[in-house]
């Protein structure tokens, strides 16, 4: 399933070359969203202010994937986009998820 995703999202990066910074969110209950450079900016100022020490889980953190029990999350406020998705900080990833647990984004400044 993860290769099936890192190939839709490289394509859709291919196709538009305009939004480079965009990264592909899909998972359950999550139709496809892009994460975009508005989303970005007030993301990088929310873990600036949260200032979340990273904690370690087994294996890498993927789009898509479900988080492991035990995470600690933080509810995204004051974002109309993001309201209701919390973040979590792994494996030195900043990661957006759905309330499922579920990844829908990896932050990338």
């Amino acid at each position: 399933m993860n290769a099936k995703i890192s190939l839709l999202a490289m394509s859709l990066l291919a196709m538009t070359p305009a939004m480079s910074h965009v990264a592909l969110a899909q998972g359950a209950g999550d139709a496809a969203q892009v994460y975009n450079d508005d989303d970005r900016a007030f993301m990088s100022g929310y873990i600036r202010r949260m200032n979340m020490p990273s904690a370690t889980i087994p294996g890498e953190v993927a789009v898509g994937m479900q988080m492991p029990s035990g995470v600690q999350y933080h509810d995204i406020q004051g974002h109309a986009r993001l309201q209701g998705h919390r973040y979590t900080h792994v494996n030195n990833r900043h990661v957006i998820v759905n309330r499922e647990g579920r990844v829908i984004a990896i932050h990338r400044e």
